[in-house]
């Protein structure tokens, strides 16, 4: 019953940008590579208790799409307790952005899984497809990869190029 409120309550609220601290923004610009302009933007929050919430800001722009990053944060004062969470990839694989960015990601909220499609060459035909389900601890676990790493021309949905992880 508990997990049902808390899954409930997990639905987006704006984060204005002036409300993303200096040091927070300092922080991912040195750490993450993310642009300040883009974090000065905002973003958007996710209620995780009465203390504790997600926040989506923009670090930098692609052409697959925004790249994200998700911070835990304690709401009564971020910018003094925050975490930038991390997106594994499995083992052997390498991430093409930094650990703690995201390209392009999509929720869904009702689950709280995070999907990731970036794609390259003509149309679909290469790329990769991650899912990350964020616990109740606020951390993303990898629950699904695939990738397709031969552009060959040929598209395909992302769901459906070959299955390298899942939980």
């Amino acid at each position: 019953k508990q997990e049902t409120n808390a899954i409930g309550s997990f639905s987006p609220y704006p984060v204005r940008g002036a409300e993303v601290p200096a040091k927070m923004r300092a922080e991912a610009v040195k750490s993450i590579g993310c642009k300040d302009a883009n974090l000065r933007k905002g973003g958007s929050g996710y209620s995780m208790s009465e203390e504790s919430a997600i926040w989506e800001l923009t670090c930098e722009d692609y052409a697959g799409g925004p790249g994200k990053i998700m911070v835990l944060v304690y709401t009564p004062d971020p910018a003094q307790n925050y975490t930038f969470l991390r997106f594994d990839v499995p083992k052997g694989k390498e991430r093409q952005t930094n650990i703690r960015e995201i390209v392009n990601p999509k929720w869904d909220l009702k689950a709280r899984v995070i999907t990731s499609i970036v794609t390259e060459g003509n149309g679909r035909d290469c790329g990769i497809f991650e899912r990350h389900r964020l616990n109740d601890e606020g951390k993303f676990e990898l629950i699904e990869y695939r990738e397709k790493t031969i552009c060959d021309g040929k598209s395909m949905d992302p769901k459906d190029f070959p299955l390298v992880y899942r939980r």
